[in-house]
């Protein structure tokens, strides 16, 4: 009562107490809108410089795997402005600019100036909402940067089978033809069958099989199921079986060999057709007129050998066919690129001593480019069967032979003779590369007495038989493989020197 007493006898304070309150709101207001617009607009600016991040992160990414697979710096840095553009929508990013906000090499950082790095620096402007009323400038800009770049790793298999849909992807196909693996067995065959515990598993076909001689691994996975585990066991005796059933696939691990150019290392003589019995040989087509039939005593490779006599010495370039039934024949160090005309054509070997050392076998199509690497560079991951028009020849090598893979630190390639290549450090390790389209066979049939194959021997898409009793210090990345015969097959991957493909890295 006395409060309203007061207001209506004395309306005038009233007044002046409505009047205070509007004077502390409009005080306070501007406050209170600052705040909700600091925390809307910091949320904003942390929304956008998040966004940001990650556009650079995949930018650089993706410009990394340009520069890989042989695209120029341009083409890189087109990829990576899409990345940032489109797939990250930040369609207002600033164009990423050669030198300055796109650097092959790195400016800055730890990887400055390494050529297998790039260097991504992604603005982009941010308008905030509520801030301005503060008097702070409502345009902002977010920024990052991000640096990724390829290093060459070497995988860790033994037998690596990359076709899902071989049934079977990996098999010993006679009853006492055993495979024995010192390393991992990967098998990524989609196939049924059963797995380690004996449950039957769906699917026509199955991913592995093995009879009484068996499959050994330190570590055997498979995406499918198999025959019977019983067939299955650990390389090392009395050790838990290694058998794992309903596996994930995993991807390839050459998927970014680069193909053989002149760029890289790949000799783009033509030399036409070999073929050499223990009766003489037939030296045709050969350009450059390198390829000769020694008298003995002669210096190769400023040096580094000294022929036999009655000894065939090849030189790197592209083949049309290479046959060996008899005789003595000695590879020099380099690319021997295999690129057939007809199905027949390919690389035999059937008799007679074979040795190349530091050498690496591209098998390939008959419409293969060496100033490109197409058609093959385009490739990746499409299956067979190939639709390109390439004739492939096909691999058989059964008699003694010796071949260790490239390796450039124990050969200087470019001064082994007048117009050699200097052989890129990215196919260290590899002693075979069949064109990823293919699906040519490739027969091996060894023996105690065999010389062997060192390194690694891939063909993506390709079916390996192999048989006798071998011995191979060597990684098989295959698209299948078949162990015939009944003796036991020894791949002693551990140790040697296998291919080391090129894998992208985000370092900063």
């Amino acid at each position: 009562m006395r409060n309203r007493c007061i207001e209506r006898s004395c309306p005038h304070l009233w007044r002046t107490r409505r009047g205070a309150v509007l004077a502390k709101v409009a005080i306070v207001l501007p406050v209170l809108i600052g705040m909700i617009g600091l925390v809307v607009d910091v949320g904003l600016l942390f929304s956008a410089h998040r966004q940001v991040h990650n556009a650079a992160d995949a930018a650089a990414l993706a410009a990394a795997v340009d520069l890989v697979r042989g695209k120029t710096a341009d083409q890189a840095r087109e990829t990576a402005q899409t990345f940032v553009r489109q797939y990250n929508a930040l369609g207002n990013a600033e164009a990423l600019v050669a030198g300055q906000t796109f650097n092959w090499p790195p400016l800055s950082g730890p990887y400055a100036g390494h050529p297998s790095y790039v260097e991504v620096i992604v603005t982009f402007p941010v308008q905030t909402l509520f801030i301005q009323v503060l008097g702070v400038d409502r345009n902002r800009v977010a920024t990052a940067r991000a640096v990724a770049g390829f290093e060459p790793v070497a995988a860790g298999e033994g037998v690596m089978v990359l076709d899902r849909n071989a049934r079977p992807g990996l098999r010993t196909s006679s009853a006492n033809a055993s495979l024995r693996v010192n390393g991992r067995i990967v098998v990524n065959s989609e196939g049924g069958g059963v797995d380690e515990t004996g449950t039957v598993l769906p699917g026509t076909g199955n991913a592995a099989t093995a009879g009484s001689g068996g499959i050994y691994g330190t570590d055997i996975q498979v995406v499918g199921g198999v025959n019977s585990p019983t067939y299955f066991m650990n390389f090392v005796a009395g050790d838990p079986s290694p058998l794992r059933c309903r596996a994930l696939p995993e991807p390839d691990p050459l998927i970014n060999l680069p193909t053989p150019t002149t760029s890289n290392g790949a000799d783009p003589t033509k030399r036409g057709t070999v073929s050499v019995t223990n009766n003489g040989s037939t030296l045709s087509g050969d350009e450059g007129g390198l390829n000769f039939r020694a008298v003995g005593g002669e210096s190769l490779g400023n040096g580094l050998y000294t022929a036999e006599a009655g000894q065939v010495i090849l030189y790197p370039g592209i083949y049309q066919n290479i046959a060996i039934q008899g005789g003595n024949v000695r590879f020099m160090p380099g690319i021997y690129v295999l690129a057939a005309t007809k199905t027949n054509d390919g690389f035999k070997v059937t008799g007679g001593t074979v040795v190349g050392q530091g050498i690496m076998i591209y098998s390939t199509g008959s419409n293969y480019n060496s100033g490109t690497g197409m058609p093959d560079a385009g490739d990746g991951e499409q299956p067979p069967p190939n639709t390109d028009g390439a004739v492939f020849g096909g691999v058989d090598i059964s008699a003694a032979i010796a071949l260790t893979p490239i390796d450039t630190k124990a050969y200087q390639y470019a001064s082994m003779y007048t117009g050699a290549k200097q052989i890129s450090n990215a196919y260290n390790g590899m002693l075979f590369y069949q064109r990823r389209r293919s699906n040519a066979i490739t027969k091996i049939v060894g023996n105690s007495a065999t010389g062997g194959l060192t390194g690694t021997l891939y063909g993506k898409w390709g079916r390996f038989d192999i048989s006798g009793q071998g011995s191979y210090a060597a990684q098989f990345i295959v698209g299948s493989m078949d162990i015939t015969g009944s003796g036991t097959v020894r791949i002693l991957g551990g140790g040697s020197a296998l291919g080391r493909a090129n894998r992208v890295f985000l370092v900063e």
